[in-house]
């Protein structure tokens, strides 16, 4: 495979579709700050993408290794 593995962004989520917007520009601007790699941002929860669908896309685009990098303004942990 010739691209670098994804880089999945991981936000919190929030319910509040502007600070979903805010995350989501983020990482339209990551990507075009690093082509190198898919950048694929994804939510742990309260927003879509959920972190298994970013995970599916990574799959479905052919990688079976990927980085994840949490993006959080505070601690957070999964249920």
């Amino acid at each position: 495979m010739s691209q670098s593995n994804p880089l999945l962004l991981l936000g919190h989520g929030t319910r509040d579709a502007n600070g979903r917007q805010a995350f989501l520009d983020f990482a339209h601007q990551f990507q075009n700050y690093d082509a190198s790699r898919p950048v694929i941002p994804c939510f742990l929860e309260l927003s879509d993408p959920l972190i298994q669908t970013g995970i599916d896309r990574c799959v479905e685009m052919g990688h079976q290794e990927l980085t994840v990098l949490p993006v959080l303004l505070f601690a957070a942990r999964l249920r």
